[in-house]
């Protein structure tokens, strides 16, 4: 079992911004802050363009939340399979995702604590859009393939140094 460590802290200004879109929830803590982002859209397009314009690699820890009060039930194999997407992307480089041609890597446990990623862009981007598609692993997805449209999949916590994002996870 290894540790992780997480060091890179979101920009201050990215924080701020976010703070500022509708429907944004600041949860204060004495030991870090949760801002959730799950029913704001502006809020998610502004992290979204965050990552793709950030220069500097921030290696955020990923954890997957199951049973929001109201989202309807999910199942354990939905579960498994986000679990095993989360590992399958956990070592892909931003030159691996371009290139495609990676392989399924099935989680043989869920892994406790989260999925360390180097880089956030890959971390949001690419492992969000799959698990709201599952283009690329539809075949060894067939719980998620199943839901219905817009139904929640998840929540997923994403864990800085210096804050955690939440953000809501939906089937498209």
């Amino acid at each position: 079992m290894s540790c992780s460590t997480i060091s890179a802290n979101l920009p201050r200004n990215i924080i701020n911004r976010l703070l500022a879109c509708d429907g944004v929830v600041l949860r204060e803590d004495s030991l870090i802050n949760v801002i959730e982002i799950v029913e704001s859209a502006e809020a998610q397009q502004l992290y979204k363009e965050f990552l793709v314009s950030h220069e500097e690699d921030v290696d955020p820890l990923l954890s997957p939340g199951f049973g929001h009060p109201i989202s309807p039930y999910v199942s354990v194999n939905v579960q498994v399979e986000v679990y095993n997407l989360l590992e399958t992307f956990r070592p892909l480089t931003a030159t691996d995702i371009a290139a495609g041609g990676f392989n399924y890597i099935p989680a043989v446990f869920p892994v406790l604590g989260g999925v360390q990623y180097h880089h956030a862009q890959i971390a949001i981007q690419a492992v969000q859009e799959e698990i709201q598609t599952v283009a690329i692993f539809n075949a060894q997805c067939p719980g998620i393939v199943a839901l219905p449209s817009g139904n929640t999949i998840c929540d997923l916590t994403i864990t800085y140094a210096n804050v955690v994002i939440v953000t809501r996870i939906r089937k498209f």
